[in-house]
């Protein structure tokens, strides 16, 4: 769960009353304006957000004579609409509404490709509590909108007060113009950082017509995209970071809400059990029967096993009887806060030194240590100095050493307890989060076959092993499905590579102990009979070996790339194929199983793909060996990134033949 409704809202004593207008009741659209003329390009595209404009600004409001600080947002936005699909994307404006106090104002129109302006009904709206899981909105549907025409819409919401803030720009149409404005009373100054194509947001010194504080950005031209295979996701889109940097009254050189701040005010939450707590605490660890076990790294997998079997934490989780070691052990629900403060408890008594460590999704947006914003804190983890390793409180399905891939491999906010004078606090570092190793994401097929030609049948034992977070899909779930979902998962993996496939006597194994997912591969092996793998000719017969290894992915994107490759997780697969060529026959065509495609990187291979054989009499080893060692490749290695994708789709074609002696 994300970290910000834990971040005091600080220094709100400093803003002082004022008898100004909020920034949003001086901007307005024009009247009467006429439809902006496209360029030759932009004609060309599905749609044209000529305007995005956003008024962001920290103001001291007084209400019902209570006063208070709060941040009003503007948005005002024009699109092109240039084909059906345009119309179809944007007839309906979505208000995202969580922390608003009100919506202010809301107003769209439709200008006609002829140039009359149609104002729309603004009581066409929906209220919907939770819209595809993010949260509540309000989407007012846009009629009577038509190709060659313009949308354009513009609304304010009255927000709680938040000292950190992100703004995305995500679509897969271009900007023609985009604009931020981010204002604040003449004594605060925020700073802002711009990523992945916006410029520098400007943060000067000087004030508008009313005193106020201006930070701004401007961009123009700025493209669009779809989410591309192997990418960051939303982390790939423009964004800007702002965030209350500086109060001038006070100071104008102390920084505000640094990581250290943040790491003070975390420490003081999580480190506040009680004495009766910890001592709850050390009853739970006695309980465990942990002592008796001499490796650290058993102990603290034993602790993590049994807190996640026996305590479960919910988003809907709210109040202190949930955050708080003895709520907590009665209730046997937690918050991700409350989890992570039993957590250090139990490690406490363990003896088992510990850091927190607090950090972003890397598909959302990768941290960045050197801009001290706070919605970076999205995530716990912690971790154990001794042994190196991680574990996420929060990730029922995630285990010490390997925590959730959006989490590893990259920086995180590391917090480590310190005592000065009897006194303890928190001192905070920025650190890698390291990851796993690419060896130990394993996908591993190991096949044997003889055939039956007069029947055309392929006899075939199969085995199947997953590990490390190649087996994050199904391992953790495993041991909690009815025996009938096992087995229908387990003929499922086996008869992936042949359609016609009814294993026999399957066997499962690598599922039934918590305390060591991940670290005992996931196995299933079994005996199946299919006639997908061989095809008889007038005179030979066709064994389709590539397809053994099952379907894989392709990857021939037409467009330019526009993005890095972002991998999960380092991984790796290794397939060894074994048949017999039947009594009779010889095999040719065996060379077409050699492919050997590497990035071109002069240090050291990163990535590979590699099949060869080995032939000894009438048996032949078909050897099939990829990976990939880590998991971000620059924009640079995408065509040998592509390649290596590619080859194990071009090994599914390969063919060898049964020719008669």
């Amino acid at each position: 769960m994300k970290r910000t409704a834990l971040i005091a809202l600080l220094l709100v004593s400093a803003l002082s009353a004022s008898a100004q207008r909020p920034a949003y009741k001086k901007y307005d659209w024009e009247d009467s304006r006429k439809l902006d003329t496209l360029t030759v390009a932009e004609k060309k595209e599905g749609g044209v957000i000529m305007l995005d404009k956003r008024i962001i600004e920290t103001f001291f409001d007084v209400v019902k004579g209570q006063s208070e600080v709060v941040n009003y947002h503007t948005k005002h936005v024009i699109i092109r609409l240039n084909t059906d699909y345009a119309i179809e994307y944007y007839n309906r404006v979505y208000i995202p509404m969580t922390n608003v106090l009100e919506l202010v104002e809301f107003k769209a129109r439709f200008i006609s490709k002829d140039g009359k302006i149609h104002d729309m009904d603004n009581k066409n709206v929906k209220d919907v509590e939770n819209y595809e899981n993010a949260g509540p909105y309000k989407i007012y549907a846009l009629e009577g909108i038509e190709i060659g025409g313009e949308v354009e819409y513009i609304y304010t919401v009255r927000k709680v007060f938040r000292a950190f803030g992100t703004e995305n720009y995500r679509s897969s149409y271009n900007y023609r113009k985009i604009e931020l404005d981010i204002y604040s009373p003449k004594h605060i100054k925020y700073d802002a950082k711009g990523y992945n194509g916006l410029p520098e947001v400007k943060t000067p010194d000087d004030f508008d017509d009313d005193e106020k504080r201006l930070v701004s950005m401007s961009a123009q031209n700025v493209e669009g995209f779809e989410d591309e295979m192997y990418s960051a996701s939303n982390a790939s889109y423009p964004r800007v970071e702002y965030k209350f940097a500086y109060n001038t009254s006070v100071s104008r050189s102390t920084r505000l809400n640094t990581w250290q701040d943040a790491a003070e005010t975390f420490h003081a939450i999580i480190y506040s059990n009680t004495s009766n707590e910890k001592r709850m605490a050390e009853m739970l660890y006695k309980k465990m029967n942990i002592d008796v076990m001499t490796r650290r790294e058993e102990r603290i997998r034993k602790i993590e096993s049994y807190v996640k079997g026996h305590f479960s934490v919910r988003t809907d989780a709210e109040g202190p009887k949930f955050e708080t070691v003895s709520g907590i052990m009665t209730s046997k629900i937690a918050t991700d806060l409350g989890i992570i403060r039993l957590y250090i408890a139990l490690f406490d008594a363990a003896e088992i030194e510990t850091q927190i460590v607090l950090t972003s999704d890397r598909f959302e947006k990768q941290f960045d240590g050197d801009f001290d914003s706070w919605t970076y804190l999205q995530y716990f983890l912690i971790y154990f100095p001794e042994t190196g390793n991680f574990l996420a409180p929060s990730d029922a399905f995630s285990r010490y050493g390997f925590i959730p891939q959006e989490l590893a491999h990259q920086d995180g906010l590391f917090i480590k307890n310190v005592s000065l004078g009897g006194v303890s606090s928190g001192s905070g570092t920025i650190k890698p989060i390291g990851g796993t190793k690419w060896e130990q994401n394993m996908t591993s097929q190991y096949t044997e076959i003889t055939f039956d030609l007069e029947s055309g049948l392929a006899n075939v034992h199969a085995i199947h092993t997953y590990s490390g977070h190649s087996a994050s899909y199904i391992q953790p779930f495993f041991n909690y499905m009815s025996v009938e979902d096992r087995r229908e998962a387990g003929e499922g993996i086996i008869s992936g590579a042949a359609y016609d496939a009814r294993p026999k006597n399957l066997h499962i194994s690598g599922y039934m102990s918590d305390d060591t997912l991940y670290t005992q591969p996931f196995k299933v092996e079994a005996d199946f009979k299919t006639n997908f793998y061989l095809e008889k000719t007038c005179d030979k017969y066709i064994f389709k070996v590539g397809e053994v290894i099952g379907s894989q992915v392709e990857m021939y994107q037409k467009e330019t790339r526009r993005t890095d490759m972002v991998l999960g997780y380092p991984h790796g697969f290794y397939r060894s194929i074994s048949f017999e060529v039947p009594e009779g026959y010889r095999v040719t065509n065996l060379d077409a199983i050699n492919i050997n495609i590497t990035d071109s990187d002069s240090t050291g291979h990163t990535m590979m793909f590699h099949s060869y054989y080995k032939q000894d009499g009438n048996k032949v080893n078909v050897v099939v060996e990829e990976s990939y060692r880590q998991t971000h490749y620059p924009i640079s290695f995408y065509n040998d990134f592509r390649n290596v994708i590619n080859a194990s789709a071009d090994f599914n074609k390969v063919v060898v033949y049964f020719e008669k002696k």
